[in-house]
């Protein structure tokens, strides 16, 4: 009755649209594409265990306008026509169509998926919104980083080859697998992973903000879930502060430890005696979202990398392990224009672009 009650409210706060816009009416004719698009994240980017969890904490009307189709029902979440529909200034319908639509320049461009996966994040005073110059995605920003240092391929052609609208990202785990590399090392000195995105065009974990990886460690043959220890964590942290002047409460990050294109990450396993297990771990949610314990595990981690460490030079990786990391084949340079590019996102508040975003949520405050 939970789930129904807040499908009802997202439907509630989501303006009324006609159901001509629905991505069921394009299936008609693009059936290879709705088909796609039914298995994708933007299908369910309203109705998924994580996002209905944050929205029973805090139910803003932002969250709504971000995760569902002002243009369609709010059931629906990311459809066709938010990517495909022009701006109402565009002119006339095309033909056979509701609305007018994006050319096909447009589509292909990265820029069409910068608004929605680069924003700032907001700040709620007195019942207005504010955009701070903390970013709350960044994912253009660090492909622009990648791109400019050497690297190829567009947010289209890694997540839509040859038109795929299954648009397979963070949530399709055996992407997420091919995407890390993983050496393992074990010495006199103590064992060692090394980790590496593969094939990556932006951090990794991107998106999300709370998304991260951990490194995590225990007894072979232990097979208490509790008894994993973390010896290292992969992503950003923050801290709330408090502003003397004003008294008010704000969030800055304090650490960016994602994954960076080309950048290896060693982490130290410990010098332990007896045989250990090691597992790399992607989480969708913050360390406060796993507290909660609202949100099956299955919804909440990814594991993407297993192994066994016996002792010097006997390391082991697990059954359906990543390659091992091929550093020569990424673009190395892409960590000091990465660093450049979030220097300057600090001292703007959208400096790489999430104006239709900001006049999105004005519109959001407004209501």
């Amino acid at each position: 009755m939970m789930g129904l009650a807040l499908t009802l409210g997202l439907m509630a706060v989501t303006p009324a649209a006609p159901d001509r816009l629905g991505a069921s009416a394009c299936g008609d004719c693009h059936g290879t594409a709705f088909e796609s698009w039914r298995s994708s994240a933007h299908a369910v980017s309203a109705t998924n265990a994580i996002y209905r969890a944050g929205f029973r904490v805090e139910p803003r009307q932002f969250c709504v306008d971000c995760h569902t189709s002002t243009l369609a029902r709010a059931e629906e979440g990311i459809g066709c026509a938010s990517c495909h529909a022009a701006a109402r200034e565009a002119g006339a319908p095309a033909a056979g169509h509701a609305v007018a639509l994006r050319a096909r320049a447009d589509l292909r461009d990265p820029a069409l998926c910068r608004d929605c996966h680069e924003f700032a994040t907001p700040a709620f005073e007195e019942g207005a919104v504010r955009m701070t110059s903390l970013p709350m995605q960044r994912t253009y920003s660090e492909w622009l980083a990648y791109r400019a240092a050497g690297g190829a391929g567009t947010c289209q052609s890694c997540h839509m080859p040859g038109g795929d609208h299954g648009m397979r990202g963070a949530h399709d785990p055996d992407l997420l697998r091919r995407s890390l590399a993983v050496t393992v090392t074990d010495e006199a000195s103590g064992a060692r992973l090394t980790l590496a995105s593969a094939g990556v065009g932006h951090g990794f974990p991107t998106g999300d903000l709370f998304r991260h990886l951990t490194v995590e460690v225990r007894a072979a043959g232990d097979a208490r879930e509790d008894a994993w220890r973390v010896v290292d964590r992969m992503g950003r942290r923050f801290e709330t502060r408090l502003d003397g002047a004003t008294m008010r409460a704000y969030k800055v990050e304090t650490a960016d430890t994602a994954l960076v294109p080309g950048v290896p990450r060693v982490v130290a396993l410990g010098t332990g005696r007896g045989r250990l297990e090691w597992r790399v771990r992607y989480h969708y949610g913050s360390e406060r979202d796993e507290r909660r314990g609202v949100v099956t595990a299955e919804a909440l981690f990814a594991t993407l990398a297993t192994g066994t460490i016996d002792g010097p030079s006997r390391a082991r990786l697990g059954q359906g392990a990543p390659p091992r990391a091929d550093y020569s084949a990424s673009p190395r340079a892409a960590w000091p224009a990465f660093s450049r590019a979030r220097s300057r996102r600090r001292r703007a508040e959208l400096s790489l672009g999430s104006r239709a975003t900001a006049a999105l949520y004005s519109r959001s405050a407004s209501r």
